[in-house]
């Protein structure tokens, strides 16, 4: 749709950042020897979001700061310790909609 000025309008856009084979050391695993050793976890994210603001204003404010995402989960699962992976994961998703406002 055109708006006022003759422009194409863009409502909502979709467009997905990926991150790939994140390997950061964190303490996770139920047996003693597990709670002691760090252990490196690999980390696959796909993170979809709206950029039609992005795409509108050509602004980097406006879209998603995959830098800052991936430093912020480096340090959230460095500093977290878990049982299990799936809990884990559970508490990461729960971080980002959280910490970085995503809507996943």
């Amino acid at each position: 749709m055109r708006n006022q000025d003759g422009l194409w309008e863009v409502n909502i856009m979709k467009d997905t950042i990926y991150i790939h084979n994140l390997k950061v050391q964190t303490i996770i695993g139920i047996f003693g020897w597990e709670r002691k050793v760090r252990q490196e976890v690999s980390i696959d994210l796909e993170l979809s979001f709206d950029c039609a603001k992005a795409a509108k204003t050509d602004s980097i404010e406006s879209t998603l700061d995959y830098k800052a995402i991936t430093k912020g989960v480096i340090a959230f699962v460095e500093a977290s310790s878990f049982h299990f992976k799936s809990h884990w994961q559970r508490e990461l998703l729960h971080w980002l909609k959280k910490t970085m406002e995503l809507n996943l």
